[in-house]
């Protein structure tokens, strides 16, 4: 026996564990296949092991009536709601599986700041929060997460909730919030927990999305994405002031500029006239300002979409977000609004379409593969919207997906937009590999700034070509 464990892979040895605890538990699992993004990030795992750069970190400001024991009670509660919370993920028989457990503890750690001086207890929180967002989550051991009780002052403590990608997405963050505010209000005021049972779970939609990706519906998609992606450009050639490196990394820092609101307002009344969204519109700026920068006429922009297309999911926690390829034809004789309808146009398309997963996409076109860059696309674009006005556009297109994919961290340009308040856009400063410095427009000025004067300009020149 022994020399027969000796012959074994690391990889093999681990299966073998997984299996003889699994079999010998006395709180035995379900054994369920893996949905198609948590097969990517999986796989991805097994590339890397230990990292952390797919946690989603998220702080829940809450009042100090909802006490440790209540949080941790409202926490168990939520874990018992949702399967996904209590899955972990192994090999068997050569591939992954998940195992959702009937149960799994949901401990809560709390670390009192009370008694501190408010700036020792500002520095001592902000390490609090960089440590366990860097946590490193087993994926063969659950739970995978970790939730940190905070406590502040008199009046309010911070829950900071921790958790990998693989198991949580950005929907699933106001789920979340919203789950926690609820039960743990009810609860502390004698009640039991006020939210319906969910008749479906993550697995359910595993089955779904198994059988609906197949037959004709798979080679209506593939066709779409197959005849929408041919003869793709290599690269966006949106000039850097450095050499790029051999290899990408999720590596870089962050730039701010900030939007007036008069301006967010007049975008706002342009997207109504054009009868498309703020995503829609930003998205054709960005196109904008990339083909200013880049000269080129074919421009492709990736984007996470929510994916959920089915109100059956929608409330549930879990990881269903997808990545589609927005491509575009510009030039310099047309108008922003005729700009405007043509990206329209390739979302509603792309929305259609966007239940294929981007790894099948890239499988199918087959780009030539550089380590130095991203398949398919180099440029992202996030639209986070906060409120409940925005329902449509986090389901469809630019919806939360915080801590990842690093994959779209390569120039990744992230525009917040908060219903009542100045829309926040963010731009990373230059990528890894030797000195980090800003990615620089033409002129000098990082891109940031330049961005949001593109956006305001368009606004103003909707019907004028530009060039």
């Amino acid at each position: 026996m022994s020399h027969d464990l000796a012959s074994l892979s690391l990889p093999e040895k681990r299966a073998l564990l997984a299996r003889l605890l699994v079999e010998g538990h006395p709180n035995k699992p379900d054994i369920v296949p893996l949905s198609f993004p948590q097969e990517r990030l999986w796989f991805i795992e097994q590339l890397d092991p230990g990292q952390s750069t797919y946690n989603v970190p998220i702080p829940i400001v809450l009042p100090a009536s909802l006490n440790a024991s209540t949080i941790e009670r409202t926490l168990k509660e939520i874990v018992r709601r949702h399967e996904t919370l209590r899955t972990t993920f192994v090999r068997q028989d050569g591939g992954p599986v998940q195992l959702i457990w009937p149960q799994l503890s949901a401990n809560l750690q709390v670390e009192d700041l009370t008694a501190l001086p408010p700036e020792e207890r500002q520095t001592e929180m902000e390490r609090i929060i960089n440590t366990d967002s860097r946590i490193a989550f087993d994926l063969s051991r659950g739970p995978l997460f970790k939730a940190t009780l905070i406590q502040l002052d008199a009046a309010s403590n911070l829950l900071l909730f921790t958790a990998h990608h693989v198991i949580i997405d950005g929907w699933s963050t106001k789920l979340l919030i919203d789950e926690i505010k609820a039960i743990g209000t009810a609860y502390a005021n004698g009640q039991e927990s006020p939210l319906p049972k969910l008749a479906y779970q993550y697995r359910d939609h595993v089955r779904w999305q198994r059988d609906y990706l197949q037959g004709d519906v798979l080679k209506q998609h593939l066709n779409y994405w197959r005849q929408q992606l041919s003869s793709l450009p290599p690269l966006l050639s949106v000039p850097p002031d450095h050499q790029r490196p051999g290899s990408s990394s999720s590596r870089g820092l962050v730039q701010s500029a900030l939007i007036s609101g008069k301006a967010a307002d007049a975008l706002s009344r342009l997207a109504r006239e054009a009868h498309a969204t703020m995503f829609m519109l930003l998205l054709a700026a960005f196109k904008t300002f990339l083909f200013r920068h880049s000269s080129q006429t074919d421009i492709v922009v990736g984007a996470p979409v929510a994916n959920r297309t089915r109100p059956e999911v929608e409330p549930l926690i879990g990881f269903f977000v997808n990545t589609v390829v927005l491509r575009t034809q510009v030039s310099s004789d047309m108008t922003f609004r005729e700009l405007l309808a043509r990206v329209r146009d390739v979302a509603l398309d792309a929305y259609t379409y966007q239940d294929l997963p981007f790894e099948k996409v890239v499988e199918e076109i087959q780009p030539e593969r550089d380590l130095s860059r991203n398949p398919l696309f180099q440029v992202a674009i996030t639209v986070n919207a906060d409120t409940a006005a925005h329902r449509d556009g986090r389901r469809r297109a630019g919806g939360n997906c915080p801590g990842g994919p690093a994959a779209l961290r390569e120039r990744h340009g992230e525009i917040r937009h908060h219903a009542g308040r100045e829309p926040h856009a963010r731009w990373p400063h230059g990528r890894a590999g030797g000195a980090i410095r800003p990615v620089r427009a033409g002129n000098g000025e990082p891109h940031g700034p330049a961005f949001c004067r593109v956006a305001r300009l368009d606004c103003r020149e909707s019907r004028s070509a530009f060039g």
